[in-house]
């Protein structure tokens, strides 16, 4: 394929993407979720979207073990590389990630697919061993809007752990009314987080870094500072920023807090 069909292709399939939109419709109380699961008979995992009338919708429908595991929210979770390399490391928690790009849903869960199938022939797990124990799933969504449906319905004292790595810095006024980095958004991940839990956030901009650093000091009777060593999360599982800013001996600006 010539560069201008394969542009072509892609534009396809993203006019595609944009003709059912997952979330909730309101014509018809159903919620439409993009999920990767196994076919039967395939070790190859697929991702479709589904419909599930809303009065049948439940968290344990994409993690089984809900109640059983820690549950880590990546905020702004991109393509999807940072929770899959960290369930490598340690599987015995639930990644949820949440991203407002369809472009980039799609390519989280194109990985997710791959190291599922990987494991599979790998023989390191079936594909019913996968679905019954799945512990990754990627949200389609607006982080400032899916917050409060979130508080109403998780139960409580499960997540334990946050992280809200290279947030898209806000430079211009008219912008900053949709900058997720403000009170309204820390006090919802206040009543999410478990007693103990962590916040992590990084960021390459330093302004950035001072505007959340300041954001947090009104948060002081809920968080308290922490190394950010505690949260054992190594720089090793970084996102693509995090690799380029490396590459290019960037500072990375780290915050960790615990919660009180």
């Amino acid at each position: 394929l010539t560069g201008w069909q394969r542009y072509q292709s892609l534009l396809s399939k993203m006019k595609a993407l944009e003709t059912v939109s997952p979330g909730y419709d309101d014509t018809h109380p159903i919620w439409r979720e993009y999920v990767t699961a196994f076919p039967p008979g395939s070790s190859q995992p697929l991702t479709n979207m589904i419909e599930t009338p809303i009065e049948e919708w439940s968290w344990e429908k994409f993690f089984p073990t809900l109640h059983e595991k820690p549950l880590h929210i990546d905020f702004g979770s991109g393509t999807g590389k940072y929770l899959i390399k960290l369930d490598e490391k340690e599987s015995g928690w639930n990644y949820m990630g949440i991203e407002i790009r369809q472009t980039a849903l799609a390519s989280a869960n194109k990985k997710l697919a791959n190291y599922w199938g990987e494991l599979v022939r790998s023989d390191v797990k079936t594909p019913e061993e996968i679905i019954q124990q799945r512990n990754i799933h990627f949200f389609l969504g607006n982080t400032i809007s899916c917050m409060n449906p979130m508080i109403k319905s998780l139960p409580k004292g499960i997540v334990k752990r946050v992280t809200i790595l290279m947030p898209d810095p806000v430079f211009k006024k008219r912008n900053r009314k949709r900058n997720m980095l403000n009170e309204k958004f820390v006090a919802s991940i206040s009543s999410l987080l478990d007693k103990g839990g962590k916040l992590l956030f990084r960021t390459d901009v330093p302004n950035t870094n001072d505007n959340f650093e300041e954001l947090m000091q009104a948060f002081s009777e809920h968080y308290e500072p922490c190394n950010t060593k505690e949260i054992e999360l190594e720089p090793f599982y970084t996102t693509n920023s995090h690799r380029i800013d490396y590459a290019k001996h960037q500072t990375i600006y780290e915050l960790a807090f615990t919660r009180k």
